[in-house]
C-alpha cells in the first residue's frame, strides 16, 4: 500500500468512528419532537456514568414500547463518577435544574403526563427531583428506578406526595454494583451497604399499613426474575436498561400509568420549554 492511500485509509477510519460515535450519542434526538412533546414527557436520567449507550437503549426501548411522549435524557452528571455519587448538594441542586425542566415543560405543554426513569444513581435524581417539586404544581405521573443506587431506608413519602401514581423499583440481588460497591463507596444517600436495587426499599416510613386510601402513590417493587433473559436482561446493573426490557416491561407502565406487579409493602428494618436538554442552564 502506498503511503498516500495509507493515509485515506486512516482518515476514513477515523471518519467513520465519528460518525458512530455521534450516532451512539445523538440517536435520541428525534424522540423529543414538538408533537411529541405535545403528549408527554419521560425524563430519563442516567447514571453516575453519564450518558452512555446504555442509556440510548433504554431510551430506545421506551419508544420501541410504544410511549406516546417525548423521551428525553438529561445528563445531570458534570463531575467524575465519584463526585457523582458523593456530592449530595450538588446532587440536590441537579435535581432541581430537573425540576426546573418540568416546570417549563409544565408552562409550554400544560399538565400533559411527566415520568421520571432513573438508572443507578440517575435513580436518586428521580427522587431529589419529585422532593423538589413546588407544592401546589401538578404532580408527575410517577417515577421508574432501575438498579437505584440509593439507601433502603430512605423515606419515599415527600416524593411520593408529588407524583400521581407511584414509584416502581426494580431491584436485583445479583447486582454486584450495589452490594459490594455501595457497601465500599456508599449510596446517592451517603450510606454505606447494600442499596435499595439491589435489596427493595425496607423503610417502614414509605407507606405505614393502612395509613393511605387504595388509590394513593405507592412503591411497586419489581425484583429480578430469570424469565426476564428472554428480553436481555441477566440480573446485573445494566441488565435493566436492555431494549428488549424496556419496551416489554418498562413502557407498559408508562402507557398504563400504573404496573401489573404486586404492591411489595415494605417490611421492618433489619438494620438501620425549549426541548433543549438544559443542565447548564440555571
Amino acid at each position: 500500500m502506498r503511503p498516500a492511500e495509507h493515509t485515506i485509509t486512516w482518515r476514513r477510519l477515523l471518519i467513520l468512528c465519528v460518525v458512530c460515535l455521534s450516532a451512539a450519542t445523538g440517536c435520541v434526538e428525534d424522540l423529543r419532537t414538538v408533537p411529541r412533546l405535545q403528549r408527554g414527557l419521560t425524563l430519563v436520567l442516567p447514571g453516575i456514568d453519564g450518558y452512555t449507550l446504555n442509556i440510548v437503549n433504554l431510551a430506545r426501548g421506551l419508544d420501541d414500547g410504544g410511549v406516546p411522549g417525548a423521551i428525553e435524557v438529561f445528563d445531570w452528571s458534570g463531575g467524575d463518577i465519584f463526585t457523582n455519587l458523593t456530592d449530595v448538594v450538588r446532587n440536590r441542586a441537579m435535581a432541581q435544574r430537573v425540576a426546573r425542566r418540568i416546570a417549563r415543560y409544565r408552562k409550554a405543554y400544560g399538565d400533559q403526563p411527566v415520568w421520571l426513569v432513573g438508572h443507578s444513581g440517575g435513580a436518586g435524581i428521580a427522587l431529589m427531583t419529585a422532593e423538589s417539586l413546588p407544592q401546589g404544581a401538578p404532580p408527575i405521573e410517577g417515577a421508574i428506578l432501575l438498579a437505584a443506587a440509593v439507601s433502603p431506608y430512605r423515606d419515599l413519602s415527600p416524593a411520593l406526595a408529588r407524583i400521581r401514581h407511584g414509584v416502581w423499583n426494580c431491584y436485583s440481588p445479583h447486582d454486584v454494583f450495589l452490594n459490594v460497591g455501595t457497601t465500599v463507596a456508599g449510596d446517592m444517600d451517603r450510606d454505606f451497604g447494600p442499596a435499595a436495587g439491589a435489596i427493595g426499599f425496607r423503610s417502614t416510613t414509605t407507606r405505614p399499613v393502612g395509613s393511605q386510601p387504595a388509590d394513593a402513590p405507592r412503591l411497586i417493587e419489581i425484583p429480578f426474575h430469570p424469565s426476564m433473559v428472554v428480553q436481555g436482561h441477566y440480573g446485573g446493573h445494566f441488565g435493566w436498561t436492555a431494549r428488549k426490557f424496556a419496551a416489554t416491561t418498562l413502557a407498559p407502565i408508562i402507557i398504563e400509568h400504573r404496573g401489573t406487579t404486586q404492591v411489595i409493602v415494605p417490611a421492618p428494618p433489619v438494620g438501620s420549554v425549549s426541548p433543549v436538554n438544559d443542565i447548564h442552564q440555571p
